[in-house]
């Protein structure tokens, strides 16, 4: 155990500190020293009469060693003079018995805790998902509802209805824990735990007596202890006893469990890769969250002085346009140093394959002016590729459009498309996308189209990519001519060629849109692949 802890379980006796030097190392054992002793570190020496502290022998190190009087010490030996200890004594008579049971008692507890400790950790290391682990820990502290609430995961409650069956109370809180209109964090029982027309009928007198009820069983049977990573509070765990009170044993396994959960989470690439972790904690709770309340954004951006919310924003998702193996994990704290001067328009988050930026822009700022020409080079450097959202205006919405911006991302990876990617940009081709998953595109496709493409291959021409660059510069010849390094007269024989197969007018709206779409299509179903020289002139 720690030494800390067994102070705390003697605390009865109202030991008194000579010398302190570290209260956080372990003790695994006690021995009374009543002949000469060569003093290990780790176990507690119980000395019976002061002077047998001139029997210990410590060795020239600088180990702790932990040493608990039970007289009153005015000076120590030269033996132990200038050495690193945790020395207390306790100043009460005949209290030798009754202190050494304590200890011991402390001590088996301790050994039993980490024998649970040790089966939390296998739970934990063995992969096998979060419920896995509250199952493990529902067993241990026999408790019908464990939850643990941390900033950037979701409650995880493991519940035994059996055990709720005859208790309407727990059982009414357990639904609400479900449902999650009851977080870890309410220590206290609100009205959101009673229907709202219950609470108007009753009277004042009424409400107080049934709020006194929940909020009593819930302070007699609830235990919580605080997650810390970096010495900031990330969550808070909580475990609801339905039929016993909690124990001692209960309050230490918590403990340890929420030191276990703080370890595994600080492993994590959110709280080891971001330089801020509070930010990078808000932004993770936006993108994965479906529901996020204004109470939580009030907080986060007023009560801890985040950042001030202005009137626009834009979510960005840069990725490895490679395979996420061979990312070199330093590649995002490159590109950070790189692009500093955006940095102050947005937050950031670092996590295992991606970098998520918040943009947070006043009503006229034009994010294409800031970071189109800025931000592709550096991207190319590294060999990423970059979704930028559709702009939106409310906080709560962030976890939609990171998911756009995601797929923006994703689809110019599948189409080979541009570094720098906007949703609305690839929105079309996202269309497409979904339709080909449910139907078979190609009927959509002008049939002629098709006649066009097979005429390029049996003769070795280009006529697709000539139409494609006509209809995209809106039929003017001298531009197509020059984007496509042939002389106009060229351009417009083929031209001629192209409306014979097809059999339509090129200057007719329905019919531009028609082949344009017919296009998109083949493209889609990989009929027809742009040259990667002409694709800077379109894209």
């Amino acid at each position: 155990m720690i030494f800390y802890e067994l102070l705390s379980a003697l605390d009865p006796f109202h030991p008194i500190g000579y010398m302190r030097s570290n209260t956080e190392i372990l003790i695994y054992s006690m021995l009374p020293v009543e002949t000469t002793v060569f003093a290990q570190p780790n176990i507690l020496y119980l000395i019976k009469d002061k002077s047998n502290l001139s029997k210990i022998t410590i060795s020239d190190d600088t180990e702790t060693y932990n040493l608990l009087a039970l007289q009153p010490i005015s000076e120590l030996p030269s033996n132990l003079s200038m050495k690193k200890l945790n020395l207390y004594y306790i100043d009460m008579p005949d209290c030798c018995p009754a202190v050494m049971e304590t200890i011991s008692r402390s001590i088996a507890m301790d050994q039993q805790v980490h024998v649970i400790m040790r089966t939390l950790t296998n739970a934990f290391f063995s992969n096998r998902g979060n419920q896995y682990l509250l199952d493990r820990a529902h067993d241990l502290l026999k408790s019908p509802i464990f939850q643990i609430g941390t900033i950037n995961e979701a409650i995880l409650c493991s519940y035994d209805d059996e055990e709720l069956s005859d208790l309407p109370l727990l059982q009414k809180i357990a639904a609400h824990a479900r449902s999650r209109k009851l977080t870890p964090t309410d220590a206290i029982i609100s009205s959101q735990l009673l229907e709202n027309d219950l609470m108007e009928s009753l009277a004042k007198d009424k409400k107080t007596e049934i709020f006194h009820t929940y909020n009593h069983s819930l302070e007699r049977e609830q235990l919580t202890a605080v997650i810390k990573v970096k010495s900031i509070e990330v969550g808070v765990m909580t475990s609801i006893a339905s039929s016993r009170q909690f124990h001692e044993l209960d309050k230490q396994i918590l403990y340890r469990l929420s030191l276990l959960v703080g370890q595994e989470m600080q492993k994590k690439s959110l709280y080891t890769r971001n330089p801020n972790e509070l930010k990078a904690q808000f932004l993770n709770h936006l993108i994965t969250s479906q529901t996020v309340s204004d109470d939580y954004i009030y907080q986060m951006v007023n009560l801890r002085h985040l950042s001030e919310i202005k009137d626009k924003f834009y979510l960005m998702v840069i990725e490895t346009s490679d395979d996420a193996v061979s990312l070199d994990p330093n590649v995002f704290a490159s590109l950070l140093h790189q692009i500093q001067p955006i940095l102050i328009h947005c937050f950031y988050l670092i996590r295992d394959t991606e970098m998520v930026l918040l943009f947070n822009l006043p009503k006229k700022a034009n994010i294409h002016e800031m970071i189109d020409a800025f931000l592709a080079p550096k991207l190319e450097k590294y060999h990423l590729i970059a979704g930028i959202s559709n702009m939106y205006h409310d906080l709560r919405l962030t976890c939609k459009h990171y998911h756009q911006a995601k797929k923006a991302s994703s689809l110019a990876i599948e189409y080979q498309d541009e570094i720098l990617n906007y949703f609305s940009d690839i929105a079309p081709k996202e269309l497409l996308h979904f339709v080909a998953r449910q139907e078979d595109l190609l009927p959509f496709c002008v049939p002629e189209l098709l006649d066009l493409l097979q005429y390029d291959k049996e003769n070795n021409t280009d006529l697709v990519t000539t139409l494609y660059i006509y209809l995209d510069t809106f039929g003017k010849a001298s531009l197509s001519a020059q984007m496509l390094f042939i002389h106009k007269n060229t351009l417009l024989y083929r031209i001629s060629k192209i409306k014979e197969i097809l059999h339509c007018d090129l200057e007719k709206g329905e019919d531009i849109y028609k082949l344009m779409m017919s296009l998109r299509i083949l493209r889609t179903l990989r009929l027809y692949t742009f040259p990667e020289s002409l694709k800077p002139f379109i894209e």
